[in-house]
């Protein structure tokens, strides 16, 4: 989607005439929003758009992660590779996502 003009994609028109890379849930909520639509709620392709994106942008990260992550059955194993401790993250992420889907109140 990028211009003759060098490179300017309307994804960065995007991001930095409508929205801000404001890491706050509350300034970044829009874009992350943005995010999801823009890439199908592809999982990957989001998270890689929100990285590149710039600014502050790990605690949108994380909200858009969930965001798109629960409309996905299956997460590409690649992004949990290198991770410190998986195993035992992939074990809390399975009973949160328990816990969460229950209706239970904690």
């Amino acid at each position: 989607m990028s211009d003759s003009g060098g490179g300017y994609t309307i994804e960065a028109e995007v991001i930095n005439r409508l929205f801000a890379t404001a890491c706050y849930p509350e300034s970044g909520l829009p874009l992350l929003l943005y995010f999801a639509k823009a890439h199908n709620v592809d999982v990957e392709s989001a998270l890689l758009a929100n990285a590149n994106a710039g600014g502050d942008n790990v605690h949108r990260g994380m909200i858009l992660a969930v965001c798109v992550g629960v409309t996905n059955d299956d997460l590409p194993a690649r992004l949990g590779q290198g991770l410190i401790a998986f195993d035992e993250l992939k074990t809390e992420i399975e009973a949160f996502s328990a816990i969460a889907s229950s209706g239970n109140v904690i």
